[in-house]
């Protein structure tokens, strides 16, 4: 249960005194009553002292009094009292101190009327208010920034001794404009004005317009958002208003007066209530105090937990700009000085990738937006574990970004708590012991292929594999110093295709997938609308594990190789027989059956040097026929075929040329698929293909991006493997030739010369 709690309320209003006990904002008691401005100080005060003790109880907390002077709020003694002769420096607030042992509070009766209208009147949602008491003086109570603005000796709000006109403001402002200007009073203008005496209503227009004149410069100087008219000419308002807005809008400024309100005391006794308030606004100002105390030793404690924790800390506004603290660890980690009010997006950019920027800008946004769960949009966090390159040239780093939503009082999300962490080492530590992992899976893998494998076999794989690695070097190279970066990694690319056929057909698959995990990295830098350096670097680095790859599977090959060859004594190549176990792994991966007839294929006929191309060339051509003609065997029933299709392999060799052929019975080449394809390049974008032969459209399956296959896997969908046929093909001065039917077959023939002036 709340404990009750009173407060006693004095204004003195000479002669007039008003003692108050107030409870929960209510006037629960009043005492009025009058003094004799000739008797002594202690008498007076002894009188103030009987009244109070008659609402004294022990419920009250403190004293607040409103006094008509000057006080010394330092020392807490009033200097001098208006028409109060013999108080001079007196402690008023020790005597009642010592008299009640409660606190007591005082201050000037201006800003009691001021304290009063901000805490029970109209002004407890304003900032800035004034509480204007204009009887026969004209003084004003400030409250400004939700604070009492008593000045340096209590003395502010003294309006009424600014000089104007040729007299001061009180001359011709307060309630002694109408003796002083018009031998009369003000009550007794306000009798005449009430019966409508327009005597009486000019002399209130023309107070109106000093008044106006007077508040003009008030607002002009402290911008208020409210004044409350108290004193004796509050009850003449409606009749110098008009008069009073007139002059008070007549000003070359408006910004001051607009949405301000100028209005009369409404609420009774709102003196004898603000000089209650003084105890409050005092305890108010006290909790502000403890609050700013422990405020200021929070940040303290704040800013040395920002100076030693490891972790990079920080906020992130409704704008997406950095907060004004953070961690001191955060500038190390994002290697980024100042970084308050720096939009974090703009500070990723050029430091991952665009699509990873549009999807970081949709997360904070989202989780701006307080209508969608946070625990469900957790797990779209982009940034969770992201590689942040901050330096083109040096080593990227491994960040992982977590935030948390910061609520206001309304649980509307107002900002981000974010957290960074660099985990490269813990990533790299990881990444060891994945390597480990695969190291032993790999050479696993390698022990079980190189066994079942032919040496010879062995050897040539190793040898066409470095013979393209030598190709890669220089187009690296030549990329790097010649900034062509497009071409030469669509050359890497077929390359690349061409060692994952041959480990593909030596049933190396993880050494494999490595490879075809390289190819969608190259794929996805082509794919970039502008290829940078730094692109390049990435994909030198992970060319570098490849060879290693390859350097492995020399070291094992020169270990295992001797038991191999003892197992399997070295003879001569055979291709064919590599082929059939090739076709024989793709036709599972594609459920599909297939045989491969090699009769009229002499592998004797192959000269030694063109047996790694005719090896490769074949491969490739397979592939294909594999992936896009042969159908499975559901397809080929409804056609009235065989449930398995047939490649036949076919060989001829003469005095001056090599040449072979692969023919499927599959579906053909499906040219009206080609044709589409063909259509999406921009140099056939205008041409009607529909005019050009069919061995012109078949001229376009050689080139680089153009595949029928729908998707992409392990064996189909670049666009690359016949690419790569053709360029070797040409490089040993070479033909090929292509014939297909719908529905019927399709078949590549090649035409190598034996010379070696190629």
């Amino acid at each position: 249960m709340k404990t009750r709690q009173s407060v006693i309320g004095v204004n003195l209003e000479v002669p007039n005194i008003q003692i108050g006990k107030i409870c929960n904002n209510k006037l629960e008691n009043l005492i009025e009553t009058q003094i004799d401005q000739g008797e002594s100080q202690k008498f007076i005060l002894n009188k103030i002292a009987d009244h109070i003790g008659d609402l004294m109880s022990e419920d009250v907390v403190g004293i607040g009094i409103g006094l008509p002077g000057l006080i010394d709020l330092e020392k807490n003694i009033v200097t001098e009292i208006h028409r109060i002769p013999s108080w001079k420096n007196v402690n008023v607030k020790s005597f009642f101190e010592n008299k009640f042992n409660v606190p007591c509070y005082i201050n000037n009766d201006a800003n009691c009327f001021a304290l009063g209208v901000k805490y029970f009147g109209k002004g407890n949602k304003c900032k800035n208010v004034i509480g204007l008491i204009v009887g026969e003086g004209f003084g004003a109570g400030l409250i400004i920034d939700n604070k009492l603005f008593s000045g340096g000796n209590c003395a502010a709000g003294e309006f009424g001794m600014i000089k104007y006109l040729d007299q001061n403001v009180e001359y011709y402002s307060s309630a002694l404009f109408f003796k002083n200007v018009h031998k009369t009073s003000f009550t007794e203008i306000l009798r005449k004005a009430r019966k409508g005496d327009k005597k009486a209503l000019k002399i209130f227009n023309e107070y109106g317009h000093h008044l106006g004149s007077a508040l003009q410069n008030i607002i002009l100087s402290v911008n208020p958002e409210l004044i409350i008219i108290g004193g004796i000419v509050r009850d003449g308002f409606e009749f110098y208003k008009k008069a009073m807005w007139g002059k008070v809008n007549d000003t070359f400024f408006t910004p001051s007066t607009k949405g301000i309100r100028i209005e009369p005391r409404a609420l009774p006794n709102l003196a004898v209530l603000g000089a209650a308030a003084l105890y409050y606004d005092e305890q108010q100002a006290k909790v502000l105090e403890i609050e700013k105390q422990l405020r200021t030793q929070a940040e303290k404690e704040i800013e040395n937990l920002l100076k030693n924790v490891e972790e990079g800390i920080f906020i992130i506004k409704n704008s997406l700009k950095f907060g004004s603290q953070y961690s001191a660890q955060l500038e190390t980690i994002l290697e980024s000085k100042r970084l308050a009010d720096k939009n974090f997006i703009n500070f990723l950019k050029n430091k991952i990738s665009n699509s990873d920027i549009t999807t970081t800008k949709n997360y904070l946004e989202m989780m701006f937006d307080d209508s969608l769960d946070e625990k469900m949009i957790e797990e779209l966090n982009p940034l969770d574990q992201i590689k942040v390159r901050f330096n083109e040239s040096a080593k990227a780093k491994e960040l992982m970004f977590s935030f948390k939503r910061i609520r206001n009082k309304n649980m509307k999300t107002t900002e981000l708590f974010t957290m960074v962490k660099d985990i490269t080492k813990q990533v790299e530590l990881e990444n060891k012991v994945k390597e480990s992992e695969i190291k032993a899976k790999r050479q696993t893998e390698w022990v079980l292929a190189i066994l079942k494998t032919e040496p010879v076999m062995m050897r040539d794989f190793i040898e066409g594999i470095q013979n393209e690695f030598q190709s890669i070097d220089s187009i690296f190279e030549s990329a790097e110093q010649n900034k062509q970066y497009e071409p030469a990694l669509l050359n890497i690319y077929s390359s690349m295709h061409l060692i994952k056929g041959n480990a593909s057909m030596l049933d190396f698959s993880f050494f494999a997938d490595n490879v075809h995990q390289f190819e969608n990295k190259i794929s996805d830098v082509l794919s970039k609308k502008k290829i940078m350096s730094k692109d390049l670097i990435e994909l030198v680095n992970d060319y570098s594990e490849i060879k290693n790859a390859v350097y492995e599977i020399k070291e094992f090959l020169a270990q295992v190789g001797k038991l191999n060859t003892q197992i399997k004594p070295e003879s001569n190549p055979q291709i064919v027989k590599s082929l059939e176990n090739f076709v024989d792994k793709m036709a599972k991966e594609k459920s599909k059956k297939i045989i491969l007839q090699s009769a009229n294929f002499l592998e004797p006929d192959i000269p030694k040097r063109l047996q790694i191309l005719v090896k490769d060339i074949s491969i490739q051509l397979i592939r294909n026929s594999v992936a896009h003609g042969i159908e499975s065997p559901k397809e080929r029933n409804k056609m009235g075929k065989e449930d398995h299709g047939t490649l036949t392999l076919k060989s001829k060799k003469n005095q001056k040329q090599f040449s072979f052929s692969i023919h499927d019975d599959g579906r053909g080449i499906q040219i009206d698929k080609l044709k589409t394809k063909m259509q999406q390049k921009k140099e056939w974008k205008d041409i009607n293909l529909d005019t050009l032969p069919d061995n012109e459209i078949y001229k376009s399956m050689f080139l680089a991006g153009i595949s029928t296959s729908e998707k992409t896997d392990m064996n189909a969908g670049r666009g690359i493997g016949l690419d790569a046929v053709l360029k070797k093909v040409e490089g040993h001065n070479g033909t090929i030739e292509v014939e297909s039917k719908q529905n019927k077959y399709c078949k590549f023939s090649i035409v190598l010369p034996l010379s070696s002036n190629n």
